[in-house]
């Protein structure tokens, strides 16, 4: 093992750790991996540019992010989610146990076809009340959440990044996801959300009284609601045809905000307050950091060992495309993880003449399933837990852990049999 790949491992577990023990916030954390990374390659003798490591951050994920927070901020402006809240109490009869299962599955529907970000932004204001109105923590509400939209988002060709990547270089189609991915989906779904309800059933029984405070039932600001809601629904329709018009999803994004602003005339420092601003920045750090290890030739070392130790064996390699992809997106992004792959994947196929598809799907699956492993595997996370600390609510490293492993466990379970079952 060579020495830049000691000290990119040594970085990897240092960083992780001080998000764990949760003495630092984790963006500060994020930044200070970053610039551990940059002095390691410089002592190395790769010494990067500022312009070098700039490059590492993903440009478009965080204007993706920003325009979105916008538009579903002020979207929230109109008082829409705090209505929606209430009718979803109502709807349910006060049942938490009712609320938390379509809550989770409305969720996970919706990541199928929106991305995950956008799916949170408009879901969590809305558990957060409901969890406020009904009296009972948030936390595993939202933990739930995020955990089903990553399973969600993974059904589809247009769920995750991963998957628009692979389906991208491989010509996998939007029919081919679905048929391949959605039924082990479903099951992981089905079997994840028992494992999520048992240890809280105690907590989500039906209240006898919760009486609805008048602040829920105040009007919806029609006319923020109607402006933001075709504004979003326009975004969403263009994301759609973002290949076919060759218009990045992030430059739809921000254009949706800035037309939004210009149709309601929200000031713009109220619009601003909207965007999680410790979230972006994380994101930059994270990115930065990843990519120094990604120059140290971690992420290339790893595919390379998939490969030695398959030992031309097709369920083997299967398996562990599967697990190692779940393990390394759970601590280093899967965008990065999956640019590395994509190519490893390619090589198995068309010069060692393996299967494309089961590879394929094992790198989906593992990239997509395995961001619940921590709160730093999926952008999702790190935007909910942004959201909750905004609003009070604390979701740490360890306590998202604590439910995110054991799920992302038992869906990789269910996936090797599901892939070693239909493949090989």
């Amino acid at each position: 093992m060579s020495i830049e790949i000691i000290v990119a491992l040594g970085l990897l577990v240092f960083v992780y750790a001080l998000m764990t023990v949760n003495l630092v916030h984790r963006t500060v954390v994020a930044m200070l991996g970053a610039g551990l990374g940059a002095i390691a390659l410089i002592i190395l003798g790769k010494a990067p540019t500022f312009e070098g490591l700039v490059d590492h951050i993903s440009f478009e994920t965080l204007g993706l992010l920003m325009g979105m927070m916008i538009i579903v901020g002020i979207m929230g402006e109109s008082g829409i989610f705090r209505r929606m809240s209430y009718h979803l109490f109502r709807l349910c009869r006060g049942s938490p146990a009712l609320i938390f299962i379509l809550l989770i599955l409305a969720t996970a529907l919706m990541s199928a076809f929106l991305d995950n970000v956008t799916t949170l932004l408009i879901v969590a204001p809305i558990t957060i009340d409901i969890a406020r109105l009904i009296k009972i923590s948030p936390t595993r509400f939202l933990i739930a959440e995020v955990l089903s939209s990553n399973i969600g988002g993974a059904a589809t060709l247009i769920g995750d990044p991963p998957n628009i990547m692979v389906g991208s270089v491989f010509s996998l189609g939007f029919l081919e996801f679905i048929y391949n991915l959605a039924p082990i989906i479903l099951i992981i779904l089905g079997v994840n959300l028992l494992l999520w309800y048992i240890p809280e059933r105690k907590n989500l029984r039906r209240i006898k009284s919760c009486p609805i405070p008048s602040r829920y039932r105040k009007p919806v600001n029609r006319r923020i609601f109607i402006r933001s809601s075709v504004v979003l629904m326009l975004v969403i329709a263009m994301f759609f045809l973002e290949d076919l018009l060759g218009v990045s999803s992030a430059a739809i994004a921000l254009a949706g905000a800035t037309i939004l602003l210009l149709l309601t005339g929200i000031d713009i420092y109220d619009a601003l307050s909207n965007v999680e601003w410790p979230t972006l920045l994380f994101f930059a750090g994270l990115f930065i950091f990843v990519g120094t290890l990604e120059e140290l030739g971690l992420i290339t070392a790893i595919g390379k060992e998939i490969i030695n130790i398959s030992g031309g064996s097709l369920s083997l390699l299967i398996v562990l495309i599967l697990w190692v992809s779940a393990f390394a997106s759970a601590f280093i992004d899967n965008i990065p993880y999956t640019a590395t792959m994509i190519p490893v994947v390619g090589y198995l196929s068309t010069t060692m003449g393996y299967p494309l598809e089961p590879l394929a799907w094992a790198l989906v699956l593992g990239a997509c399933l395995g961001g619940n492993g921590t709160l730093v595997g999926a952008s999702a996370n790190v935007v909910m837990a942004g959201i909750a600390e905004r609003e009070g609510v604390k979701v740490d490293f360890l306590g998202f852990m604590k439910i995110g492993l054991p799920t992302m466990v038992v869906s990789m379970l269910l996936s090797t049999a599901y892939l070693l079952l239909r493949f090989t």
